[in-house]
């Protein structure tokens, strides 16, 4: 990205001052925290800055955060200021602490609203962080605005100060007349009622169709960091893998202050009318009574998650270019034959899609042709729709092949009679979530540390856990888990629980499970009570990264031990005191490489193995694992350089039930001696084995050789390179590959810059 503007610079001031400005005549001495978040690792936070000071030198402090931006990193700041006494305390017991509740200043003027898009006529993938048409996404964010959530603001008299679109949704901004109590400011009105009645408002037609918005409801606390307008969103890639820089900028913008009070009347006079008021829980967890229930939501979302995934299985090898538009009315003719009724099978129906446009088989832009085959089948008289029709009259399939599918296809609808639905009224929203793989489920909670592992009809013991629990007892054996629809992820679920109740509402009758000691959830209770530790919940990637690390410390230990050369197979460490007592090891790439394929984390035939490797590795967020390059210099000459990564040794053991220390102390002595000759190669031999090392020499050349500050001769550049023995063209590569990452450009012609 190119460096930043003065206009730029003016604007993200003048924001900042806004927000904090209000602040500068409290008794309290406070300060400001920002964070800077890298997409492809770990977020890390700046040093906090004294308010005072802050709004002294406004220009030069917004200049600064972006730079950061330029440097391919998200910029965040904290809503609130924090309490200098307060943040100075905290720290003394936690020294990397960035403020919480209870450092944040009390009261608060703005509320800023987090909206993601949902389901925008599929041009997102929140999840793999792909935008397949940046401009479309921004009309769509546009009508958006203009043409739903402005008018829904508009029914309870909010005229927001500020609208940002910001590449993943849009960022609304409130501005009240008067300060306000943060807590209720924040959880009780923004989380509680605000954010229900927006999604509630615009989601009418939810039932009909996958409501279109989301408002990310983790935003509403004190010590909350939020995206920094009129910076860029660096954190989406096209589906091709190429970095998008997508500006933060204004869509609305008004002068409009709110008055607190009677904009809360009208909001809960909303939901009291659409029976989605809830007061306040009483007793001493009242945030916990507020929380533990989900909303009741509508059954086709369910059938739609579970099947639609099922479906594509069964059809992703027939859905091609060329025949995708055949295969999407065979599919519909299926649904409508089996006389699935409309709303379930467009919930299924879409949801197949979603998965298709997601894997890059189906176009966003097919997709209301796709549709269209759907709606005509629906509408079409049923002696006029044929599953088999499209396959033999257009594709010219035999009749065997369309009765292979068929049969397939019923298979996976079998399940229907198979599985009773459970509809919960209310579900636990301690589940954060859920993952599936091979068969075992691991269930994470909200404030617990350990997640809870399911195999078949039994709940697993975690071997390394330190808080008294042991799962197997707690689970009843004859208990039944229906594993093929276990939880969903939006907090269904499809269990064969012993308990079941069968109320009557009409002329339907409705299941619910009870809350008991030989249920699902009565187990997952028990559980909950009995945990203690009220650390963060650990990330499921971490869990298979310290496992990967605790097996490459293996492999270093058994080749130290059969006196085989260390090289590849050995690993330094350091300890150092900075109040966590952080464990760094270091070990080489080559050797997680290995421990990766052991453990069939990876497959050795796959070419893109190191590249999968690293981004397994950088996901893992709380081992904090960083990539460094080492270059040790003899005589003015690169003696080696290699590359490891630097992992926190005690989340590992803690992880992997090793410990890193006691392998250490036996491997250490000749790891070091024979560290000189372990990684002796020339940087000309580095250059070759990989292109971050290749990267990492273009940026040190244009350093090197912009002698004059007008940039580097882009041809000395590549002459510097290839006079290594590295191959011209894989140098150019580089230096575009540079360029387009952001890290250099072009001042003019023929000329190299860094960033």
């Amino acid at each position: 990205m190119r460096p930043p503007t003065k206009d730029n610079i003016k604007l993200v001031a003048k924001y900042l001052e806004e927000v904090y400005g209000p602040y500068k005549d409290t008794d309290e001495e406070l300060l400001v925290v920002f964070a800077y978040q890298d997409p492809k690792k770990n977020t890390f936070w700046g040093e906090p800055v004294l308010l005072d000071d802050f709004l002294g030198d406004l220009e030069h402090h917004a200049e600064q955060l972006l730079i950061m931006n330029s440097n391919t990193l998200n910029i965040y700041y904290s809503i609130l200021p924090h309490v200098k006494s307060k943040f100075e305390a905290l720290r003394e017991k936690k020294p990397k602490t960035r403020g919480t509740r209870e450092t944040a200043y009390p009261k608060a003027k703005r509320l800023e609203l987090d909206v993601d898009f949902e389901n925008v006529e599929g041009l997102i993938n929140h999840g793999k962080k792909i935008i397949y048409d940046p401009q479309k996404l921004k009309l769509a964010a546009k009508s958006l605005w203009a043409s739903k959530i402005k008018p829904a603001l508009e029914e309870v008299g909010i005229t927001p100060r500020w609208v940002f679109y910001t590449g993943g949704g849009l960022k609304l901004v409130l501005e009240f007349t008067d300060f306000v109590d943060a807590a209720i400011l924040l959880r009780e009105f923004g989380k509680g009622e605000l954010a229900k009645y927006l999604t509630e408002a615009i989601g009418e037609q939810a039932k009909k169709k996958p409501p279109e918005i989301a408002v990310d409801t983790a935003v509403f606390d004190e010590a909350r960091v939020m995206r920094l307008p009129w910076t860029k969103n660096v954190g989406y890639t096209t589906p091709e893998g190429r970095r998008l820089y997508i500006p933060v900028e204004p869509l609305f913008e008004s002068d409009v202050q709110l008055d607190f009070e009677e904009v809360r009347t009208k909001v809960r006079a909303w939901l009291n009318a659409h029976n989605l008021l809830k007061e306040r829980g009483t007793g001493e967890n009242e945030e916990d009574d507020l929380e533990l229930w989900t909303e009741e939501e509508d059954p086709q979302e369910l059938k739609g998650e579970l099947f639609g995934k099922k479906f594509a299985d069964v059809l992703r090898p027939y859905w091609k270019e060329g025949q995708r538009h055949f295969m999407a009315l065979a599919f519909a003719g299926f649904l409508r034959e089996k006389k699935i009724p409309e709303e379930d099978a467009k919930a299924i129906f879409g949801k197949v899609l979603d998965i298709f446009i997601g894997e890059g088989l189906d176009e966003s832009k097919e997709v209301k042709d796709r549709w269209r085959a759907f709606e005509d089948t629906y509408k079409a008289n049923p002696s006029e729709v044929s599953f088999g029709g499209p396959l033999l009259e257009k594709l010219h399939w035999d009749v065997k092949e369309v009765n292979k599918l068929k049969k397939q296809l019923e298979r996976v609808w079998a399940l229907n009679k198979k599985y009773t639905p459970i509809q919960f009224t209310a579900l636990p929203k301690k589940i954060e979530r859920i993952y599936e793989d091979g068969g075992v489920y691991t269930v994470f909670f909200k404030g617990i540390k350990d997640p809870f592992i399911f195999e078949g009809t039994k709940l697993i013991d975690r071997k390394n856990t330190k808080y008294g629990i042991s799962y197997e007892k707690v689970v009843n054996k004859d208990f039944v888990i229906k594993l093929e629809a276990f939880f969903t992820q939006n907090n269904y679920a499809l269990i064969w629980p012993k308990k079941v109740v069968t109320v009557q509402r009409g002329k339907t009758f409705v299941q619910y499970e009870v809350i008991d000691n030989d249920t699902v959830l009565g187990i997952m209770f028990s559980l909950m009570k009995r945990a203690q530790h009220l650390a963060s919940t650990r990330d499921f990637e971490a869990v298979s990264a310290a496992r990967l690390v605790a097996k490459a410390l293996e492999l270093a230990e058994d080749a130290v031990q059969d006196d085989k050369p260390p090289t590849a197979y050995s690993f330094a460490y350091q300890v150092t005191e900075d109040g966590e007592r952080l464990v760094r090891v270091y070990v080489p790439s080559n050797l997680l490489l290995e421990a990766a394929y052991k453990l069939k984390l990876l497959k050795p035939s796959d070419m893109n193995a190191p590249q999968k490797l690293g981004q397994l590795l950088l996901k893992a967020k709380s081992i904090r694992l960083g990539r460094k390059l080492k270059n040790e210099r003899q005589g003015g000459k690169v003696k080696f350089a290699f590359y490891y990564y630097i992992i926190n040794g005690n989340a590992v053991e803690e992880l992997a039930g090793i410990n890193i220390e006691e392998i250490a102390k036996r491997v250490a002595v000749k790891a070091e001696e024979a560290f000189e000759d372990t990684f002796n190669f020339d940087l000309e031999e580095a250059l070759e084995l990989d292109d971050a090392t290749l990267h990492n020499a273009v940026i040190q050349a244009i350093k090197e050789l912009n002698k004059d500050g007008e940039g580097a001769p882009e041809e000395k550049v590549v002459k510097h390179i290839v006079a290594k023995g590295v191959n011209e063209d894989r140098v150019r590569k580089a230096i575009e590959k540079a360029i387009e990452d952001g890290y250099a450009y072009r001042p003019k012609e023929n000329r190299l810059k860094l960033t």
